[in-house]
């Protein structure tokens, strides 16, 4: 057993310092607690804040911490760290960021996740210098619901704080000397030691369950090394790439870890960076919880698959009509308007296609059946029902505008056939029958989204812009636009073809820009075109994916480059780099980015 946890340190402790030249953050949790930490200057500039910006625990209704700040004494007087550090990833799960003086005085401070429900944070010095440590707390946030800090008080070597959700947080101090001490003023926590120190904060539902993971951290002589065993067995309960570059294996563990930190029990937000929120809180997309879901199946990561494939089944999460899951929700499963990017209450079939192969492909991992058949008949018949005179289905998908879309209709046309297997065993040859039929006729129809000009697939619209409320509306004239999200079709399980391959070798000639990111699509509205002609990262990383399938490792392997060169301070995917280069958008990182990059990874490997 020793050897085996020597190898895991030997394993995980291999560093690679690479960092991409985005501003960002890190992703750090352990399925029920994240956090959202940066100490880039860049981030530091727009937000106000530096070190742990976010903290979630259980759900994302609520973010209890605001701002987190280290501090070294210089001439005697305590000087905080702001300009410009030095930021890496020490291993994949942990972030560390070093400042130097003027005098040449170092700080170094690490951050990484505990399984016991802890974020860890120590600070070092090479000199032992006095430090401090300060976190502010958030004392209100009003969301649907007004949540406020309803007790803070300090002990011997702990701060206990709770909020009116009922959510405990415990901050252990770990300090060496008689001599370290802590003060609370206001919401604010100071933590200070002549020396080097480390600090856990803990979550938990009471005082007693904090009390508890505390008196485990007390007994533990390394919580860091806990942390890095415990994340180390992670990573090798999946699958690892075989024989890739330590680049390429550093950016995989990274955003792997960044994508399953973002899970907490299910729930998984687009972003945590506050760029995409409905009323304050991260936004629940079915559509990305899914993305991320086969991410993890592939990965053999079974476990996160299934929390997030049964979370969506959860009667209590509303349908915006039987079979049909709204756009987005907001972090208390509601759905309701008043988010950042597209409406709500956009039809966005594709996410009942992506359900059923998830459910499908997990059953073939495993032999259990994470839905009943009843629920896969919902969404499936909703899908029936939706195929309009053309043979085919007209919604948002996965550009949140209305057309006819290659990426939903094949990948529908795919979960149709599979869900007319899945009503065969079940013995219901009805079912069966109805299902192969609509998948034939959607197939069939394909064509029908073929531009006659460049002969490669389009989403089929029949305006050019949305309402001013940003509804989808109809006109009556079709307008061909390029979209790359077709290849999510395949990547789903459609059959590669013919139209697939010209539109791919035409994306490459006419999408591609700052050497190698991928575009999403296209449109006469400016504001529109202006987001979608950025350089997607999980456009990029489906190019890697889909030329794998087709044997082009060469170009695969050329995106592959562009999404590890690009990445952000931390290693991690943002959303997009902005048309002109001059920035990444503020989602930095997204967390579908970083699974698909994770997967593509994993699959350039595997070929």
């Amino acid at each position: 057993m020793k050897t085996v946890l020597l190898l895991l340190f030997s394993f995980i402790l291999q560093t690679t310092s690479f960092s991409g030249p985005w501003k960002g953050m890190a992703i750090l949790g352990n399925g029920k607690l994240t956090a959202v930490y940066s100490d880039d200057a860049r981030i530091q500039k727009q937000s106000g804040a530096l070190g742990i910006q976010h903290l979630y625990y259980k759900n994302y209704t609520m973010d209890y911490i605001r701002h987190s700040q280290a501090s070294i004494v210089v001439d005697k007087v305590f000087t905080p760290q702001t300009e410009n550090p030095s930021i890496s990833m020490k291993n994949f799960h942990t972030a560390q960021s070093e400042w130097t003086q003027p005098n040449g005085e170092k700080l170094v401070v690490a951050v990484t996740s505990h399984p016991n429900d802890a974020v860890l944070v120590s600070l070092s010095n090479p000199n032992k210098t006095s430090m401090r440590y300060e976190i502010t707390l958030r004392k209100k946030k009003t969301t649907s619901v007004v949540t406020t800090l309803d007790k803070l008080e300090k002990n011997d070597d702990w701060f206990h704080a709770v909020w009116s959700d009922k959510t405990h947080l415990g901050f252990l101090f770990q300090g060496k000397k008689k001599s370290d001490f802590l003060l609370l003023t206001d919401s604010v926590l100071t933590f200070m030691s002549p020396g080097n120190f480390e600090l856990a904060i803990v979550a938990g539902d009471s005082e007693k369950d904090v009390l508890k993971k505390i008196a485990s951290l007390k007994k533990d002589k390394n919580p860091f090394n806990t942390a890095n065993q415990h994340w180390a067995k992670w990573i090798q309960t999946g699958k690892l790439p075989k024989n890739a570059s330590a680049e390429d294996l550093e950016s995989y563990k990274r955003n792997l870890y960044a994508a399953r930190s973002a899970n907490i029990q299910g729930h998984v937000p687009a972003d945590l960076t506050g760029q995409f929120v409905t009323q304050g809180m991260p936004q629940l997309y079915p559509r990305d919880a899914m993305m991320s879901a086969r991410v993890f199946l592939e990965t053999g990561h079974l476990e996160e698959a299934k929390q997030i494939i049964t979370f969506w089944k959860n009667p209590s999460i509303p349908q915006k009509s039987k079979g049909e899951w709204y756009a987005r929700y907001n972090a208390f499963s509601e759905a309701v308007n008043g988010g950042d990017g597209a409406r709500y209450d956009e039809p966005e079939w594709d996410a009942n296609g992506y359900y059923i192969e998830l459910l499908d492909r997990y059953h073939e991992k495993t032999g259990k059946w994470l839905a009943k058949p009843e629920f896969v008949y919902e969404l499936m018949d909703f899908l029936v029902a939706r195929i309009n005179e053309k043979g085919l289905l007209y919604e948002g998908g996965i550009i949140e505008w209305t057309g006819f879309l290659p990426s939903t209709n094949l990948t529908c046309a795919k979960a149709l056939k599979t869900a007319s297997k899945l009503a065969k065993s079940w013995k219901n040859p009805a079912k069966a029958a109805a299902y192969l039929k609509a998948s034939e006729t959607i197939s069939a129809n394909l064509a029908r989204m073929i531009n006659p000009e460049t002969g490669i697939y389009a989403d089929v619209r029949t305006i050019d812009r949305k309402a001013e409320d940003g509804t989808s509306i109809e006109g009556s004239k079709p307008t061909y636009m390029w979209g790359t999200a077709a290849l999510f079709g395949v990547l789903w399980g459609y059959p590669d073809h013919e139209t697939m391959q010209k539109s791919m070798d035409w994306y490459a000639k006419n999408t591609v820009i700052l050497g190698g990111g991928m575009q999403y699509f296209t449109s006469p509205d400016g504001g529109l075109a202006g987001y979608g002609q950025a350089a997607f990262f999980f456009m990029t990383a489906a190019a890697v994916q889909y030329e794998l399938i087709r044997g082009n490792k060469k170009q695969a392997r050329y995106y592959l480059d562009w999404l590890i060169a690009n990445s952000n301070s931390y290693g991690l995917m943002p959303e997009r780099i902005y048309p002109d280069g001059s920035d990444c958008s503020p989602a930095t990182p997204l967390t579908w980015c970083c699974g698909e990059t994770a997967l593509a990874i994993l699959k350039y490997s595997d070929k």
